[in-house]
């Protein structure tokens, strides 16, 4: 085991890398384009359009990623997907009107759909254990906190002290930094996967998988509303306060960080409903606190993190435990399903609510609705203690 573990290294490295750089690129990206298309006069509510609009073809394309996956080919499908994310990118060099913007923004949700998915089946390809499986998740779960770290600075910095047209180039850059690591990682995973006989899988039927995971699935649709609405609303608002709003994202990427490697050390599959309950609580207050003056947006910033990181890691660590096979992905698409119609229908209905009531009314409503996935995450029967069995490849 102890020269298994040395061997997933590396790969494990090269995907966490790669997965750094595509959220760094997403969170440049996500934070440049609302501030661009105010720059050109679009209202409030078509930069809620924007955002919607990208959710709903990830939603739609996610559809139709189980198939493809099996029918195209994994490594096809990740040169793919970020060869057409780096096109996108470059796009946003030229556009120069809301309605280009409004576009390229919209067809982002197609690498947006896939990317998760072959993030999470690398993590769980190089795992050999269900020990190494939930450490491993918890360290992917690095590469989003890190990347809001520094992207927002990186975004806000050249924003104001240069151009968007600099934004969008070192965007670019690092779309093309994930595309070198995100294939590199899977070559060697898959080299060394055929030099090895076994493969670790989960003892579940496909029925049990799904009945053991339909409530975390369908709760983290909650995490795709608060994800959408900090990082597309939040430096909109902050602006109207008089406030950066980079540092926000600075104490957010820190409590996530804490709060992983407090994750590392937990029996995360065996008390995952318990964590879910104290994650989307945080989620929840999050958005309660996020106007209150003077100490409100630090406490939202870190409950956000915390909150995150629990429902995001949790969530993964249960949902790749469950697949019967590497090559059935959909449980990860109902996952991602889940947080696309949060993220698709939040950014619509928040920018029409800013619009007619303003930002305090608008984030209360948010945040006392997640009380609901509170409430009905605690339904679900504790998550089983997932086995693994070593088969022929």
């Amino acid at each position: 085991m102890p020269e298994g573990k040395n061997n997933s290294r590396l790969p494990f490295a090269l995907i966490l890398c790669g997965g750094f750089f595509f959220f760094a690129n997403n969170h440049m990206l996500t934070i440049a384009i609302p501030l661009y298309l105010d720059s050109l006069g679009a209202s409030m509510t078509l930069i809620g359009y924007s955002s919607a609009a990208m959710g709903a073809l990830a939603f739609a394309f996610r559809f139709v990623c189980p198939p493809l996956f099996r029918k195209v080919g994994f490594t096809r499908i990740l040169f793919a997907s970020h060869t057409f994310l780096c096109l996108i990118t470059a796009l946003l060099l030229i556009a120069d009107h809301p309605v280009q913007v409004f576009l390229i923004r919209t067809v982002y949700g197609i690498p947006l759909a896939l990317f998760p998915i072959y993030y999470l089946l690398l993590v769980r390809k190089v795992s050999k254990s269900s020990t190494q499986l939930v450490s491993y998740t918890s360290i992917a779960g690095y590469a989003m906190p890190l990347s809001l770290a520094v992207s927002p600075f990186i975004a806000e910095f050249l924003v104001t002290r240069y151009s968007f047209s600099t934004a969008y180039g070192a965007a670019f850059a690092v779309s093309l930094l994930s595309l070198v690591c995100m294939l590199a990682g899977s070559a060697l995973v898959h080299g060394r996967s055929e030099s090895e006989p076994i493969e670790e899988i989960p003892i579940q039927t496909s029925t049990n998988a799904i009945l053991s995971v339909r409530y975390p699935i369908l709760c983290y649709v909650y995490l795709g509303v608060v994800d959408i609405i900090v990082l597309g609303f939040l430096p909109l608002y902050a602006v109207t306060v008089g406030h950066s709003f980079s540092w926000y994202f600075l104490l957010f990427a820190s409590a996530m960080v804490l709060s992983q490697s407090l994750l590392r050390s937990r029996k995360v599959l065996e008390h995952s409903k318990a964590y879910l309950r104290i994650g989307y609580g945080a989620l929840v207050l999050c958005l309660l606190v996020i106007t209150h003056p003077k100490i409100g947006l630090v406490l939202s910033a870190v409950c956000f993190g915390l909150g995150f990181s629990l429902v995001e890691t949790v969530t993964n660590a249960v949902v790749i435990g469950s697949m019967t096979s590497e090559k059935d992905t959909s449980l990860i698409n109902y996952q991602q399903i889940s947080i696309s119609i949060g993220r698709t229908l939040a950014p619509f209905l928040f920018g029409l609510a800013i619009d007619s009531f303003g930002y305090n009314l608008s984030f209360l409503v948010a945040g006392l609705l997640g009380f609901v996935m509170v409430a009905l995450v605690g339904r679900d029967k504790q998550a089983p203690n997932t086995q693994y069995r070593k088969t022929p490849v």
